[in-house]
């Protein structure tokens, strides 16, 4: 995982432990203008998997989560959301 961990700016020795794709409905591909990535870190008290669905809920152009554990115990989720040119 280390590329994507560069990516998302994960400190060293964090695990990807799942992926999760979302329906965005409907779109023509005509008004998808790129890609914006979320991360948010997560309390050690947190479970990743359901703080991940539970934050997707609020996310309504989110395609993909991420979530996994650093190695300090904690956890962390990371979202590509689709902004619309439409709004």
């Amino acid at each position: 995982m280390s590329h994507l961990g560069n990516l998302l700016e994960l400190p060293e020795g964090s695990r990807l432990t799942g992926v999760t794709l979302h329906d965005v409905g409907i779109m023509p591909r005509h008004l998808w203008m790129a890609a914006h990535l979320q991360v948010v870190l997560l309390p050690e008290t947190a479970e990743p998997s359901a703080s991940a669905g539970a934050l997707s809920a609020f996310l309504p152009e989110v395609f993909a989560s991420l979530h996994g554990t650093s190695p300090d115990g904690g956890s962390w989720a990371a979202f590509l959301l689709l902004p619309r040119s439409d709004r």
